[in-house]
């Protein structure tokens, strides 16, 4: 093996590089679950927040309306 026969700096400096190249790949895949992640939590603040706030006023209406009436939601 080429390795073998190599000086201990040049294993050393191999190794390094190795750890290097991976650490990059890391953080590549990091930024790119980050940037899906930021996009879902985009859709659930800009519709399915919406949603809740919409039905807790609907709640909200209802609880305060007397019991014969019907809700208005």
């Amino acid at each position: 093996m080429v390795l073998s026969s190599a000086k201990i700096g040049t294993k050393l400096y191999s190794g390094f590089g190795v750890v290097l190249v991976l650490m990059v790949i890391i953080a590549a895949t990091g930024i790119t679950r980050l940037s899906t992640v930021n996009e879902t939590v985009d859709n659930i603040v800009k519709n399915s927040n919406v949603k809740v706030s919409l039905l807790m006023t609907c709640w909200t209406i209802s609880i305060s309306l007397p019991v014969q009436s019907e809700t208005p939601c």
